[in-house]
């Protein structure tokens, strides 16, 4: 297991800015509102931005993990979800950053499982000591992971990816349930 900076396994980038007029059609975009407790970004009914707008270094790819950059709800800042599965133009919003992974030597699931346990929580947690509710580039890129091989990364996402798909099943079918109790009554 090698220790490692996030700096030096991907990118990151800052989301796209606009003005309100620009909320048309075009290109999909992923707000903070959408990322909830998902840990796959979902990727219908989203708001969308005028396409023209969008250049190309802004479209999200598969793969990629988005972080909450900012907000005012200081326990939202640092959510991760990733990018899968995408079919159309998708962008993501000022208040997000990218960090789009350059190592092939790097499973995105295991990252973002990682992104999401306390312990990555509790590193995020001791790099903000004021009431700020911002997260930057520079924050996430100096932050150290211990980084198994990827063989090790496959094995540990294979068991904690099925014990996720269970629990967002049974997510949406406690959902589905409430929704059909409350047609009956």
């Amino acid at each position: 297991m090698s220790k490692v900076k996030l700096s030096e396994i991907g990118t990151f980038k800052n989301g796209l800015n606009f003005s309100a007029e620009r909320v048309l059609s075009g290109c999909k975009m992923i707000g903070v509102p959408d990322f909830g407790d998902n840990y796959l970004a979902k990727l219908d009914g989203l708001k969308e931005v005028d396409e023209d707008i969008v250049s190309t270094d802004y479209l999200l790819q598969d793969n990629d993990i988005l972080f909450v950059r900012s907000n005012g709800n200081k326990n939202l800042v640092g959510r991760a979800m990733l990018i899968e599965k995408i079919k159309e133009k998708v962008t993501f919003s000022g208040f997000c950053i990218r960090f789009r992974i350059t190592n092939n030597n790097v499973n995105p699931l295991y990252m973002l499982y990682l992104f999401k346990s306390p312990l990555f929580r509790k590193l995020f947690s001791n790099t903000q000591q004021t009431s700020i509710s911002n997260l930057n580039q520079e924050i996430l890129g100096n932050i150290e992971v211990e980084l198994p091989t990827i063989g090790q990364q496959n094995r540990i996402v294979k068991v904690i990816h099925g014990i996720t798909r269970k629990i967002e099943n049974n997510k949406r079918i406690n959902d589905n349930l409430l929704y059909q109790s409350l047609m009956v009554a």
